[in-house]
């Protein structure tokens, strides 16, 4: 399923219950759709309200592109953990995105712009792009970056990435495979690595003060911690790893 918004600023909610799913756009209905395992909505050049709420159990990936705009996004899959079918990725694109997420293992960039992201349960991946950002990880364990990554346009790099990070590895064993590959004599990510020091750097700082809050888990964070527009970690445990990033050469 596709949905893509006009340039006027849209209202856009999906939602499916009994494997029946519903698209209303602006007040207009559509649907009851079946058989259906992605979706995908892109938003206009303005502002968009879209929201994604599924339930049951049936696997379903979400993928939402914001687009340009100060854009409200809810992609929500699965009303429990146990029935978190798929995965959502939520890229918000341009301008000042209010963005959360639901069940499930999801992947979620802020891009350009003061953000507030805010995950869901499972293992999460936040990366806060451009600009001031509020990043909250919420329940389990999370990546949660301030700035950017060689791998933001790259999404089969970043669920390489995923794979490993949602691995049943210990949680050392993840670190280390997704920062080096160092960790175990194999690793789900391949080649993709969030790096954050020396000349095959992967991790970058975005010259802005971003929140990071990791919630309950084991969370890795990314941040920014000595230059003047440093960034500040509001939760991080004595176990938890952090990395030290630094403005891309």
């Amino acid at each position: 399923m596709s949905v893509t918004a006009s340039n006027g600023g849209d209202t856009i909610l999906i939602t499916s219950s009994g494997g029946q799913f519903s698209v209303v756009i602006d007040n207009t209905t559509y649907g009851p759709f079946t058989s259906i395992n992605n979706i995908q909505v892109t938003g206009g050049s303005a502002g968009d309200v879209i929201t994604v709420l599924l339930s049951g159990n049936t696997p379903v990936n979400i993928t939402v592109l914001g687009g340009a705009g100060n854009d409200v996004i809810l992609a929500a899959n699965g009303a429990s953990a146990a029935n978190a079918g798929g995965y959502s990725f939520v890229d918000g694109g341009a301008g000042n995105d209010l963005i959360g997420t639901g069940w499930g293992n999801d992947i979620v960039l802020g891009g350009d712009g003061n953000d507030s992201v805010v995950g869901g349960g499972g293992r999460d991946l936040i990366i806060g792009g451009l600009g001031s950002d509020l990043l909250v990880g919420n329940i389990d364990e999370d990546i949660i970056i301030a700035g950017y990554t060689s791998h933001d346009a790259d999404r089969d790099a970043l669920l390489a990435i995923m794979a490993e990070w949602t691995s049943t590895r210990t949680y050392s064993q993840r670190v280390a495979n997704i920062r080096d590959g160092s960790g175990t004599a194999s690793r789900a990510n391949g080649n993709a690595f969030f790096n954050p020091d020396g000349p095959s750097r992967t991790v970058f700082d975005d010259a802005a003060t971003d929140l990071l809050f990791g919630g309950a888990g084991n969370d890795w964070f990314f941040f920014n911690a000595d230059a003047a527009d440093r960034d500040f970690i509001l939760d991080q445990r004595p176990n938890e790893q952090v990395a030290d990033v630094d403005l891309e050469a």
